[in-house]
């Protein structure tokens, strides 16, 4: 299966690059993963409109056969990262091609998003910008990685 994670924007801070870079080769030893973000050529301060700019982009690179899986704070949350893992590990085994996780913009996602995805998924009751939620994610996916492989990352 591969994993692809879709962002809508620049990850700005150093920090939060460093971060997504680390993770992303990390992630890369457990399965077929590309990290991609897409930055809208035309921009808007009216939510509605940038919803509809980013959601033309992202629906660009989408194929009929992805599982797309928005983080979205209204989305399903995991009581854990064991959670998560099995998660993960159900779509593995589910035969699933490709599975697109989506990080929307500031303004978060269309109508139209809405509608093509297969699932939501929310990591925290609590709201992170969406320049955070890149970093927090990939560590998350990795972090269920490492569960799946038994490795040390994960404490309980």
């Amino acid at each position: 299966m591969k994993i692809k994670v879709l962002s809508i924007g620049k990850s700005n801070p150093d920090f939060i690059k460093e971060g997504i870079a680390f993770f992303h080769h990390k992630i890369k030893h457990f399965c077929d993963f590309e990290w991609q973000e897409l930055v809208p050529k035309k921009k808007s301060e009216l939510p509605d409109l940038s919803k509809k700019i980013d959601a033309e982009l992202l629906l660009q690179h989408l194929e009929d056969s992805d599982i797309v899986i928005l983080l979205d704070e209204r989305g399903k949350t995991f009581k854990s990262s064991y959670d998560f893992s099995e998660f993960i590990n159900k779509k593995q085994l589910s035969g699933v091609k490709r599975l697109v996780f989506v990080v929307g913009g500031s303004f978060g996602f269309d109508e139209s998003i809405y509608q093509r995805a297969n699932e939501k998924i929310s990591l925290a009751s609590m709201t992170f910008s969406h320049q955070m939620i890149r970093l927090i994610f990939l560590e998350q996916l990795y972090r269920g990685f490492a569960i799946l492989h038994h490795l040390p990352y994960h404490h309980e």
